[in-house]
């Protein structure tokens, strides 16, 4: 429980974005354009590993998920533009890429503000002239 307390709203952002894109595309390929059981099993286990990575809220694993959003990004942008039935899906996996982008764009922000708080000011020169 002590893990919900500390959450942030930019942790949250990404968690909750790339479980919406992971459910989106377990029903893209799953119920509304099956095209395979082994795909969807590949997915469902892909989005449940790295949902547990990102849960963590480390950097390095927010910035995989990340990498795997852009990848999301690019397939739902060539989907969208190649494949008119398939648009609305397409489209919403773009939509919830970019909320994962921007949400992980203010984690990193937050992360470097506090390591800049944390490190030591210069001191000042009370030499003259300096």
């Amino acid at each position: 429980m002590a893990r919900f307390e500390s959450v942030r709203a930019d942790e949250l952002g990404c968690l909750l974005s790339y479980l919406a894109m992971a459910t989106v595309l377990v029903l893209w390929y799953g119920l509304w354009f099956p095209r395979g059981s082994v795909l969807v099993a590949h997915m469902v286990v892909l989005c449940i590993s790295g949902a547990s990575m990102i849960w963590r809220a480390h950097t390095g694993w927010l910035t995989l998920g990340g990498l795997t959003a852009l990848g999301y990004f690019c397939y739902g942008v060539m989907e969208a533009y190649a494949s008119p039935d398939q648009r609305v899906p397409a489209l919403a996996v773009v939509l919830l890429s970019c909320a994962y982008f921007v949400s992980l764009a203010y984690y990193i922000r937050r992360q470097r503000a506090a390591k800049r708080a944390l490190s030591p000011q210069p001191a000042e020169s009370t030499v003259p002239g300096e």
